[in-house]
């Protein structure tokens, strides 16, 4: 043999090879095919492209709404109350036991309110300091004022 005759012989052989992988890829996906179509009733690719198209939009509304709706949800809560601190303390040193104390509410913003309950001999009295931001356009008491910065402060 030639040269050329061993080139020619080994180009056949690969064609052939290439063949037989095209004809095994055929009919593996002709199986396929056949169990989609009888799986759907389906009869051609066109209508089974043409549904499935139907459902993937039909499913991009829906994930649009729902992440929509995730927004709207993120800002309300934005606006809950996710920080909780409070602390007991004694104001006035003929009294005994930690009676009052101070309670901060605070949503995402560091917005929210802080509740303050003195107790005396003769009675309670309870004060609100709304907070912006973490700040107060009023006079904070030490225990406020530690109380707020540790709230803030929280994970």
């Amino acid at each position: 043999m030639t040269g050329l005759e061993i080139a020619l012989t080994i180009i056949t052989l690969a064609a052939l090879g290439v063949a037989g992988w095209s004809l095994w890829l055929g009919r593996t996906n002709a199986k396929r095919l056949k169990t989609i179509f009888q799986a759907g009733e389906i009869e051609d690719a066109d209508a089974l492209i043409e549904a499935y198209a139907e459902r993937f939009q039909s499913l991009d509304k829906k994930l649009e709404r729902a992440f929509t709706r995730l927004s709207e949800h993120d800002k309300l809560i934005s606006h809950a109350i996710q920080k909780v601190g409070v602390t007991r303390f004694n104001p006035f040193d003929d009294m005994g036991g930690e009676s009052s104390f101070v309670l901060a509410l605070l949503d995402q913003e560091n917005t929210g309110v802080l509740v303050t309950s003195i107790t005396m001999r003769d009675g309670t009295r309870v004060y609100a300091k709304h907070i912006e931001r973490g700040v107060s356009k009023l006079n904070l008491s030490d225990e406020e004022s530690a109380l707020l910065t540790q709230t803030i402060n929280q994970q």
